[in-house]
Formats: C-alpha cells, structure tokens, sequence
C-alpha cells in the first residue's frame, strides 16, 4: 500500500486530487469505512477539510476545526497521535436533528498529525474498521508511512506554491522597472523578457516564454546577441554594445544600448544562463538631463538663499533701528510702515530658510536634537503669536488641548517649526470672519494635534498632493493666498523625522483640518 501510495504521490500534481485518492487507497487497504484529511489553514490557527470518503464534497469548505478543539484540533496543536480502541455510542434518540450519525457512533478511531520536517500540516483520521475489530499495530504502522507520504507531498506542494508566488511577485517588480531585461538559459531558451525589454525591442506585449531565443528577435538584435552569448561562453565577464532599432510601428529608428552578463546562479554549468540589459539611449538621456537640472536648480536656491541672509539680515537691523530714530511727530505713521517693512522682511526670511531646510532634508543633513519638550506650551505660544498679529480678518480663535500627556521628547525648533505652518496655513485659508481651532489628544498611544479653519475644502484627489515640495492648491499667478509651497513638505519631513505622520482629515467638513501624529516618547531611546 505504500508503494502504492508514493506512485499517487509521484504521478498527481494536483493537492486535491492527490488527498481524494489517497482517502480512496487508505479506506480500501486498511478496510475502514471512514477516512479524512484536513490541513491546517493559511493562518495557522484551524484545520479546514481536504478530503473526506464520509462527508458531501460541497461541506468540506464550511468545515473548520480551531486548533485545540475535539481531537482533530488537539492533534493539530500538540503534535501527538489518538488512538480509540473502542470508542462510546450516543443513543439514537440524543443525535442532534440533521446530524451525522457516524460522528456520534464511533466504534475505533485514530487520529495522525501530517508533519513535515517538524511542522504540521495536517492531520488525517481513520474510524470504524469494516471488520468491526479494533485497530491494532500493524495498523497503525501502515497509517504512519502514509501520513509520512501525504505530509511530504503537502509540504512540496506548498513549497511550490510559495515559489510560484514569489516568481509571480518577481516578475511583477521586473515588469516595472525602466530598464529592460530579458534571460537567456544555458539550453538556449528566452526564460524571462520584462516589459521594458519587449517594448525597446519592438517584441509583442504577449509572447510566450520557452522557445528558442533566435525565435523571438529580429535579425538585426539576433546578431548582437549571438556576439555576446559567444563572448560569455569564451569567458568573457561581460559585453555590450550600441545599435538602433526600429520602433513598433517601423517609422523611426531608435538607439538602445545591449548589455549582457553570466548570471551567478548558473556559475557552476558549461553552458552559462545570460542575463541581458536593454537601455534606450534617448531615454536614458532625457533622464540624465532631468537629473542634472535638478540639481543645477538645487544648487541655484541653496546659493541664492545663502546670499539673500546677509542681506536680509542688514535690512531687519536698519529698519529696527530707523524705526527707533523716528522722530514723536511721525512716529504712528512710521509705526505702520516699519510693520509693514517688518512684517515683510520675516516672510522673506522664513522663505530663505524652509528652502536651506529643504535643500538639508534632500542632502540628509537635517539632524534632530531631541529634549523634553512641553508641547502645550509650544503650541500656546505660536498661537498667540499668530492671533495677536493677524487682527485684519477678525479670527475666531479655540485653543482645546486635551492630550494627557504633554511633554514628549521632540526637537523643540523643529516641531515649533510644524506648529507654526500649520497655523500659518490655517491663517492664510480661513476667511474674513471665519475660524480657526487647534485642538490635542490621545489616540491609541499616539500623541494627535489637529488645526482646523473654516472656509474651502480641499479636494479628495489633493489630500496627498499638498505635501510636495513646491505645490500650490491654487497655482495660479493671481492666486489670493501667497506663499512657496514649502510649508506643509516640510512638516511632512519633519515629522516623519520624529516617526509620526501628518494627514488631511478627510472627514472634516466645512473647511481643512490637518492633523500630526506622534509617537509617546517619554524618554529617550
């Protein structure tokens, strides 16, 4: 039976097929009248019914048995065999309407874990021998192998699965890269061909892998890679090489560039697995172009800003100064004006600043100095900072800070730098009249600040949008509300420096409310 059972094993690739046969061979070799397989779920928490010689098909998949529960379960959970001599029968009268008969007259019964190097996979059961005696050794020795058998193959069919899942999830992550790929096997077929790769080389979207690979390409890219496959095979590390291609449509010619090299898996066969790169030059130029204006553009703002501190930092020094010199008749009409100067001077300095921050987060020089930081307080200040200044739009103001925890282990500059454009923007959005509302709290261990104003709200498809560098909800030039877009990138930043995370609240009506969240550092790490 054994013999039997391995040929089941060596010749079924089908799990359930290969669990409904070997119910079929244990229930006629061993004579019993019941036979069950169950397997333990993804989850690893209960068994779910493979195959059963007693019970409709159609009820194996509401069967499920937690780990731990009835003999199955405790099998499943301890790893430790059940063998029933002679087992009780319930009387007929007490059988549960519309139950299974069988499950409640039990004459024998054993009970195997299906373990597979340790882990267990299964169990399968056995009840009732035909013969109406009980199970002996023997039995339960032939019982042993099979479940021995039946557990391997579980195990390999699992193994499968997992690698075909993790080959589909590679296939996947190589469809999205840029450059293009494709494998060529030491039997000489095409075994792997991404996206990039098909659309450089004009392939078709839906090529089946496993032929020849001369069947695949055109002859003027089968003869670069004849060239490369040769140099590899001679031993020769890698080759590449430049050409063009006409595009799909067989209207212009493109230049890509062809790079291959000996896959290391296959290191130890005579005939090397080739691993090929495909490169389109032009965009691969256009790339590098994108790269380096960036960070021309980089280099610009971070000189600009440093040469605009000094003399911003003149400018703020004499307008202190003038406003100090102002002679008592002019004073309240040169008080308005050096606030204005003031006021302005500030909002170019703030500008200069968020974009050397900017240009440190991109660097990775932007360090945190943590201390013990009342926030209450923080937020406190910078609110009233902000109400007693913009008097112009006659602000509702509501301060509610509920958190119970209030000191918390953050780099006060920075986080005083978060608070500050959060209200800055709350400012900047809400109307003449409206309302502005700063609220703290505790949610599931987090530390949560919420500032809210009344007035537009954004929109849905923006929620994420708002938090690039540079964006504006209104980009127009005749925007009503100014500012560089930097703000909220920068506390994104920030906070995701401090291990929180920032967000519009998508279920505030009536205006925006932005809301931070903070992990409850009390101590230092």
């Amino acid at each position: 039976m054994v013999s039997h059972v391995s040929r089941i094993v060596a010749s079924t690739a089908n799990l359930a097929d290969l669990l409904r046969s070997s119910v079929r061979v244990i229930q006629t070799v061993l004579g019993v009248q019941n036979c069950s397989i169950m397997l333990v779920n993804r989850e690893g928490t209960a068994l779910t019914m493979g195959a059963s010689s007693s019970i409709p098909e159609e009820e194996w998949k509401t069967i499920s048995t937690p780990f731990g529960s009835g003999i199955a379960g405790n099998v499943a959970k301890t790893g430790k065999e059940v063998v029933v001599a002679r087992s009780w029968r319930v009387p007929a009268e007490e059988i549960p309407e519309g139950g299974r008969a069988r499950k409640y007259q039990t004459d024998s019964y054993i009970c195997l874990p299906l373990k597979e190097e340790e882990t267990i996979v299964g169990v399968v059961n056995v009840t009732d021998h035909a013969e109406k005696r009980q199970f002996n050794m023997q039995d339960l020795g032939m019982l042993q192998a099979i479940a021995r058998l039946i557990a391997s193959a579980v195990g390999n069919h699992y193994l499968w699965m997992r690698t075909r899942e993790s080959r589909e999830h590679m296939s996947q992550v190589m469809d999205g890269l840029p450059v293009g790929m494709f494998t060529i096997a030491s039997s000489g077929e095409l075994i792997l061909c991404n996206r990039a790769a098909r659309q450089h080389l004009s392939l078709s979207p839906a090529l089946e892998l496993g032929k020849p690979w001369s069947d695949y390409f055109p002859e003027s890219v089968r003869q670069h890679i004849s060239r490369a496959l040769r140099e590899i095979s001679h031993g020769h590390s890698s080759f590449s090489a430049e050409f063009e291609v006409m595009d799909q449509a067989g209207t212009k010619r493109r230049s890509v560039r062809i790079s291959a090299l000996e896959a290391e898996d296959f290191a130890s066969l005579e005939s090397k697995h080739v691993l090929f790169l495909i490169e389109d030059m032009q965009q691969m130029q256009e790339l590098w172009e994108l790269r380096r204006s960036d960070q021309m553009k980089s280099t610009f703002l971070s000189l600009i800003s440093h040469e605009l501190r000094t003399p911003l930092a003149s400018i703020k020094g004499s307008i202190h100064l003038l406003n100090q010199l102002a002679p008592p008749e002019m004073r309240e009409k040169a008080n308005r004006l050096f606030a204005i100067l003031h006021r302005n001077s500030d909002r170019l300095t703030r500008l200069v600043n968020n974009i050397l921050d900017v240009m440190d987060l991109e660097s990775e020089n932007l360090t945190l100095y943590r201390k013990r930081t009342d926030l209450h307080d923080l937020i406190v200040r910078v609110a009233k900072r902000f109400e007693t200044s913009e008097v112009e739009k006659n602000i509702h103001w509501e301060v509610d800070l509920k958190a119970p925890r209030t000191e918390l282990y953050v780099d006060e500059g920075r986080f005083g730098q978060v608070v500050e454009h959060l209200v800055e923007n709350a400012v900047k959005f809400a109307p003449d009249g409206g309302s502005i509302h700063i609220e703290t709290g505790s949610v599931q261990g987090e530390w949560v600040l919420s500032v809210a104003n009344s007035g537009r709200e954004i929109d849905p498809e923006l929620r994420e949008r708002v938090f690039t560098r540079f964006y504006q909800v209104d980009g127009t030039l005749t925007r009503d509300c100014g500012g560089s877009g930097l703000g909220l990138y920068l506390c994104r930043e920030i906070v995701r420096l401090h291990g929180g995370r920032i967000w519009v609240d998508p279920d505030f009506k009536g205006g925006t409310c932005l809301k931070v969240s903070l992990p409850e550092v009390t101590r230092l790490i």
